[in-house]
Protein backbone atom coordinates (compact mmCIF):
# COMPACT_ATOMS: atom_id res chain seq x y z
CA UNK A 1 0.00 0.00 0.00
CA UNK A 2 2.78 2.48 0.85
CA UNK A 3 4.33 1.93 -2.93
CA UNK A 4 0.77 3.09 -4.11
CA UNK A 5 0.57 5.74 -2.24
CA UNK A 6 4.45 6.85 -2.72
CA UNK A 7 3.71 6.35 -6.72
CA UNK A 8 1.05 8.86 -6.08
CA UNK A 9 2.89 11.14 -4.38
CA UNK A 10 5.39 10.99 -7.44
CA UNK A 11 2.26 11.50 -9.73
CA UNK A 12 -0.26 13.96 -8.63
CA UNK A 13 1.71 17.03 -9.73
CA UNK A 14 1.86 15.19 -13.38
CA UNK A 15 -1.56 14.48 -13.39
CA UNK A 16 -3.03 17.55 -11.75
CA UNK A 17 -0.80 19.44 -14.56
CA UNK A 18 -2.10 17.24 -17.43
CA UNK A 19 -5.91 17.23 -16.22
CA UNK A 20 -5.13 21.58 -15.92
CA UNK A 21 -3.95 21.61 -19.10
CA UNK A 22 -6.86 19.69 -21.22
CA UNK A 23 -9.15 21.53 -19.49
CA UNK A 24 -7.55 24.19 -20.41
CA UNK A 25 -7.71 23.37 -24.20
CA UNK A 26 -11.54 22.75 -24.09
CA UNK A 27 -12.69 26.03 -22.47
CA UNK A 28 -10.94 28.14 -24.54
CA UNK A 29 -12.14 25.54 -27.89
CA UNK A 30 -15.78 26.29 -25.99
CA UNK A 31 -15.04 29.85 -25.65
CA UNK A 32 -13.96 30.22 -29.00
CA UNK A 33 -17.15 28.27 -30.23
CA UNK A 34 -19.36 30.77 -28.18
CA UNK A 35 -17.17 33.57 -30.19
CA UNK A 36 -17.73 32.40 -32.98
CA UNK A 37 -21.61 31.41 -33.03
CA UNK A 38 -22.56 34.55 -31.47
CA UNK A 39 -20.56 37.04 -33.61
CA UNK A 40 -22.40 34.89 -36.80
CA UNK A 41 -25.92 35.97 -34.82
CA UNK A 42 -24.86 39.18 -34.15
CA UNK A 43 -24.18 39.24 -38.32
CA UNK A 44 -27.15 38.07 -39.06
CA UNK A 45 -29.31 40.16 -36.67
CA UNK A 46 -27.79 43.31 -38.37
CA UNK A 47 -28.33 42.20 -42.07
CA UNK A 48 -31.97 41.54 -41.46
CA UNK A 49 -32.29 44.79 -40.14
CA UNK A 50 -30.48 46.80 -42.94
CA UNK A 51 -32.70 45.16 -45.35
CA UNK A 52 -35.62 45.72 -43.65
CA UNK A 53 -34.64 49.08 -43.70
CA UNK A 54 -33.69 49.46 -46.87
CA UNK A 55 -37.29 47.44 -48.20
CA UNK A 56 -39.34 50.09 -45.50
CA UNK A 57 -37.65 52.94 -46.76
CA UNK A 58 -38.05 52.35 -50.63
CA UNK A 59 -41.76 51.08 -49.52
CA UNK A 60 -42.41 54.38 -48.13
CA UNK A 61 -40.92 56.49 -51.09
CA UNK A 62 -43.28 54.07 -53.77
CA UNK A 63 -46.23 55.53 -51.15
CA UNK A 64 -45.34 59.53 -51.33
CA UNK A 65 -44.25 59.13 -54.93
CA UNK A 66 -45.53 56.00 -57.15
CA UNK A 67 -43.61 57.54 -60.21
CA UNK A 68 -40.24 57.91 -59.13
CA UNK A 69 -37.25 57.28 -60.52
CA UNK A 70 -34.65 54.17 -59.78
CA UNK A 71 -32.38 56.67 -58.65
CA UNK A 72 -34.54 58.54 -56.24
CA UNK A 73 -35.92 55.30 -54.63
CA UNK A 74 -32.05 54.42 -54.28
CA UNK A 75 -31.36 57.51 -52.31
CA UNK A 76 -34.55 57.58 -50.47
CA UNK A 77 -34.16 53.75 -49.02
CA UNK A 78 -30.58 54.10 -48.69
CA UNK A 79 -31.72 57.80 -45.90
CA UNK A 80 -34.07 55.69 -44.36
CA UNK A 81 -31.50 52.67 -43.41
CA UNK A 82 -28.88 55.42 -42.62
CA UNK A 83 -31.18 57.26 -39.92
CA UNK A 84 -32.81 53.35 -39.33
CA UNK A 85 -29.98 51.63 -38.80
CA UNK A 86 -26.82 53.08 -38.63
CA UNK A 87 -25.17 50.45 -35.87
CA UNK A 88 -26.13 47.59 -38.59
CA UNK A 89 -24.52 49.56 -41.24
CA UNK A 90 -21.13 50.82 -39.47
CA UNK A 91 -21.05 46.92 -38.54
CA UNK A 92 -21.73 45.28 -42.34
CA UNK A 93 -18.40 47.12 -43.60
CA UNK A 94 -19.66 46.31 -47.05
CA UNK A 95 -22.97 48.39 -46.55
CA UNK A 96 -21.89 51.19 -48.91
CA UNK A 97 -24.17 53.09 -51.07
CA UNK A 98 -23.80 51.30 -54.15
CA UNK A 99 -24.39 47.93 -52.50
CA UNK A 100 -27.27 49.25 -50.48
CA UNK A 101 -28.68 50.16 -54.00
CA UNK A 102 -27.77 47.31 -55.59
CA UNK A 103 -30.26 45.64 -52.47
CA UNK A 104 -32.87 48.35 -53.28
CA UNK A 105 -32.98 47.38 -57.16
CA UNK A 106 -32.67 43.36 -56.69
CA UNK A 107 -35.49 44.04 -54.75
CA UNK A 108 -37.91 46.06 -56.69
CA UNK A 109 -36.92 43.30 -59.91
CA UNK A 110 -37.59 40.51 -57.49
CA UNK A 111 -41.45 42.53 -56.65
CA UNK A 112 -41.72 43.03 -60.24
CA UNK A 113 -41.73 46.45 -60.20
CA UNK A 114 -39.02 46.90 -62.97
CA UNK A 115 -38.73 50.77 -61.79
CA UNK A 116 -36.12 51.97 -64.70
CA UNK A 117 -33.70 55.08 -63.99
CA UNK A 118 -35.16 58.39 -65.92
CA UNK A 119 -34.01 58.86 -69.39
CA UNK A 120 -31.70 61.99 -70.08
CA UNK A 121 -33.40 65.24 -70.97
Amino acid sequence: MSFLLNLWAVLEPVVIAALGAILTTYIAKAANEFRRRTGMEISRAHQVALHEALISGLRATLRESPSAGLELLKASAIAHARQSVPDAIAYIKQANDQTMGTIVTRYLQEEGGSVTSPAPD
